[in-house]
């Protein structure tokens, strides 16, 4: 007798199973195989997200070009910059948990002290980030994250790693023309906050303004982590 056999292959998955024929000539039901098939999904996915983490040290405090970051205890990432003066760069991670996430920078020489004696930086990555910005006129809107932030704190600099000024909004937008920006082009960063102080997940997007006019520059939209110290 023949057996003919039915080849099913999972996407990411080094398991195949094969099905004999059902005498008769139909093969296995259609809902059981469905059923099969999302059993074996679901076991082999990760629930973690890639989230980009931006990091910028002042190069004096650096030793030998070399910053390490430190995520809740555990060395994350490395960073060697060679001959830079600014010391600026971003990674990814999928090791962010729920809740209040504690960064050092270690930029001494010994591995084994410099998490000790790093200045801490946290991230609430409950709070998820603003999307949609927008600006009307004057005004910059977004819509608010997952998570019910207090409040949010708008960041802006002509530097892409640095955010030197900074004004505070309890609803989801603000006035820009209280800033006094000159001609010329600046990356805004928009950060929730929780009630004790600590920032979310960011947007950062970058505008150019003319003579009063403030425009979202198309495409510079970006979902990233900007360490920071507690408000």
């Amino acid at each position: 007798m023949r057996i003919f056999y039915y080849k099913v292959r999972l996407i990411n998955s080094s398991l195949t199973k094969y099905y004999p024929k059902r005498k008769g000539g139909s093969y296995m039901d259609k809902k059981i195989l469905l059923i099969l098939l999302l059993f074996f999904f679901q076991s082999s996915i990760v629930l973690a997200e890639e989230t980009t983490v931006w990091v910028s040290v002042d190069c004096d405090n650096v030793v030998s070009n070399t910053v390490r970051v430190y995520l809740n205890e555990d060395l994350e990432h490395t960073f060697t910059f060679t001959g830079a003066t600014n010391c600026n760069g971003s990674f990814k991670t999928s090791a962010l948990v729920d809740g209040v996430n504690t960064f050092r920078f270690g930029t001494g020489s010994n591995s084994a002290t410099d998490a000790d004696n790093a200045t801490l930086y946290y991230v609430n990555f409950s709070l998820k980030n603003p999307t949609d910005p927008e600006i009307t006129g004057t005004t910059l809107s977004w819509a608010a994250g997952a998570g019910s932030p207090s409040g949010y704190t708008v960041f802006w600099d002509e530097n892409s790693y640095t955010d030197s000024d900074s004004e505070n909004a309890t609803e989801t937008e603000l006035d820009l023309a209280g800033l006094n920006l000159a001609n010329g082009s600046y990356f805004i960063i928009v950060s929730p906050r929780d009630g004790d102080g600590y920032y979310g997940k960011s947007l950062k997007f970058k505008v150019a303004t003319l003579n009063g006019d403030i425009r979202i520059i198309k495409g510079t939209a970006v979902k990233v982590i900007i360490l920071r110290k507690k408000r």
